[in-house]
């Protein structure tokens, strides 16, 4: 029970700090993505929890501030991410699809790269 308390704790927390985050730095490239036909939102290529977490986060709050936004992955989930999906009720991101259309906006997140 401690461990399921933990994962959600973590869930949360995770979620929290990167919206907020997000919310300061997210103003000019909802600008920019404003009307896109969809902009997918992923982690990195090795999907771990924070990875998928902040992926569904973000694309949350892009939705929410009137974007077509989708979540996917790049990999197989860990037992770990699932546990936390699970317990949390929700559902897996898809896998990108390996043909996106020329010209798509695709948003990185969790990445340690500055460009």
């Amino acid at each position: 029970m401690a461990m399921i308390a933990w994962y959600l704790l973590c869930f949360v927390v995770i979620i929290q700090v990167h919206l907020s985050f997000v919310i300061v730095r997210a103003m000019p490239m909802i600008v920019k993505v404003y009307g896109m036909n969809e902009v997918a939102v992923i982690g990195h290529s090795n999907p771990d929890t924070d990875s998928i977490c902040t992926a569904l986060g973000y694309a949350a709050f892009l939705r929410f501030q009137n974007v077509n936004a989708k979540a996917y992955r790049l990999g197989d989930l860990n037992k770990e991410t699932q546990f936390v999906l699970d317990m949390a009720g929700i559902q897996q991101p898809d896998m990108l699809p390996e043909d996106i259309p020329e010209g798509s906006e695709v948003v990185l997140v969790d990445h340690n790269e500055s460009e």
